[in-house]
């Protein structure tokens, strides 16, 4: 989340100023300053410096073995863990308060918790527990060891008809369970399309979604480069339609191996994204051409919705009741043969050992209190742990 995109344009084709150590396939967000983002109003940042005991009864970092790193993103790191009690292993997301609030990112960092902690869909990723330390905020979520599907776009380089369709109906069946309840996704993307053990989609990373209920749209500029919708772009009032296009450019990658809108630079990418039209392939059928086409329509007034693209001829024959449940049949299971197995993930990672720097910053004390209501325990893990 840490790329910086100006927000001042002057017509259609103008894009916005970004700094050179912007890089692509890594989100953005605001806010950072008011240079940068001028119409955006600072926010009052509250502060304490009541001392308070950062032990808690219910669950903390040392009820965990640190297992392995399992990669770093611009909102954390994630490792995997074990639980002491049970043995369980779980996904760890680590997020540094002072990174957090240096960006002021507490909002979202509020908003992923809101929408894990209320999740009741099987292409979610499931949170378990959430708490908190002196300096760190922690989310314990299950562990998916199916690798991502960025992974296994670079092993395969690009996907069948079928499968690219097994994948896009899970991720339309999140996008809507998202939807009706009122929340905007903003950052689909194939690093955060995961697989569990038994090839099933789950959408992870919820540090730039927002829910909508009240406004019923939103204008923050934010997403990742290759997948950003026009009119985020163009800081425009923006809907759940902003979640399609992002669908359109996977869907596009999964079939043609590169997201639907390259450049030579960020700014190319970016200018391409507003002006350029989809260049559809002859390499696939018209009715994947036909799908494309109304999720990557630069016009979101004009773009497919959920109820309309499911009806299209590329998704005839789909039970999207069977498919809602998650009992749809995988067209790939990864081969793993235990919860250990890190085959599907970057050696960069799991091939190093655990390296814990824990307070190498000012003490976040005085953000306790910001936090105090964080901590989570998924009912279904206190049935799951008694007699442990």
């Amino acid at each position: 989340m840490g790329n910086i995109i100006s927000c001042t344009f002057c017509g259609k084709s103008s894009l916005p100023d970004y700094p050179e150590t912007t890089t692509l396939r890594q989100s953005f967000s605001p806010p950072y300053s008011a240079q940068i983002f001028p119409l955006l109003k600072e926010k009052n940042q509250a502060s304490f410096s009541t001392q308070i005991s950062f032990k808690t009864t219910d669950i903390s970092l040392e009820d965990f073995n640190l297992i392995k790193l399992l990669g770093c993103g611009a909102s954390g790191r994630i490792f995997l863990v074990e639980k002491k009690t049970s043995g369980r292993h779980y996904a760890l997301k680590v997020m540094k308060k002072q990174e957090i609030s240096k960006k002021k990112h507490q909002e979202y960092a509020w908003n992923e918790l809101k929408i894990l902690q209320k999740n009741e869909c099987p292409f979610i990723c499931n949170l378990r527990y959430s708490f908190q330390s002196e300096d760190f905020l922690y989310l314990v979520m299950d562990f998916l060891n199916g690798g991502d599907l960025f992974f296994h776009l670079r092993k395969d380089i690009f996907f069948s008809e079928e499968r690219t369709r097994f994948y896009c109906c899970e991720i339309i069946c999140a996008l809507e369970y998202l939807h009706e309840n009122g929340v905007i996704y903003r950052d689909l993307k194939p690093e955060n399309v995961l697989f569990d053990s038994k090839g099933h989609v789950r959408l992870v990373d919820f540090g730039l979604a927002k829910c909508i209920e009240a406004s019923g749209s939103s204008n923050s500029l934010v997403g990742t480069p290759e997948y950003v919708a026009p009119e985020v772009l163009l800081k425009k009032n923006y809907d759940f339609s902003v979640d399609f296009w992002n669908l359109g450019c996977v869907m596009f990658e999964m079939l043609i191996g590169r997201p639907p809108f390259l450049g030579k630079n960020l700014h190319e990418v970016l200018k391409n994204i507003v002006n350029k039209e989809i260049e559809l392939n002859d390499d696939i059928s018209n009715e994947v051409n036909e799908v494309l086409k109304v999720l990557l329509e630069k016009d979101p007034k004009k773009r497919v919705k959920a109820k309309d693209l499911k009806k299209m001829a590329y998704f005839q024959g789909v039970d999207w009741d069977v498919m809602k449940k998650g009992e749809g049949h995988p067209p790939f299971i990864p081969k793993i043969e235990n919860d250990l197995d890190l085959r599907y993930f970057e050696k960069r990672y799991v091939e190093n050992e655990v390296v814990w720097n824990e307070g190498d910053e000012a003490s976040s004390q005085n953000l306790y209190e910001y936090y105090l209501n964080f901590s989570y325990k998924n009912r279904m893990e206190s049935v799951g742990e008694k007699g442990n």
